[in-house]
């Protein structure tokens, strides 16, 4: 990546947008419009953006499978440190496991967005 700070800016919009949504009063209406799908997407794009740069990387595989660790982790640890979450689903089994493995999907997706523009379909 030429520029880093382009990686930096767009890491600390994607937090300072997820800070607003997850602690304001918008958290229960993003939670039903699936919003967090679209941060998913850009942190995914961000997360391969970043493996890209730091292990000088253009294989899919490698950006893919440092997305989806990142992904699988931020997943689990939101099932430990986000009480909310339960509250709002019903039954809470069968929804924890379609939303998480549909933020999951943003993230590889973002992941497969990235390297299509970096890459260019070669």
């Amino acid at each position: 990546m030429k520029n880093p700070w382009v990686l930096v800016l767009g890491l600390a919009v994607v937090y300072a947008l997820s800070f607003f949504v997850y602690f304001s009063s918008f958290q229960n209406q993003a939670h039903r419009w699936h919003v967090d799908k679209l941060f998913h997407l850009a942190g995914g794009f961000l997360i391969a953006a970043f493996a890209a740069s730091f292990f000088q990387t253009e294989r899919w595989w490698a950006l893919g499978l440092a997305v989806l660790l990142v992904g699988i982790g931020w997943e689990v640890l939101e099932l430990f440190v986000n009480p909310w979450t339960y509250e709002l689903t019903s039954p809470k089994e069968v929804l924890e496991k379609r939303d998480a493995l549909g933020d999951i999907i943003g993230d590889v997706f973002g992941a497969f967005v990235f390297w299509i523009t970096l890459t260019g379909l070669k």
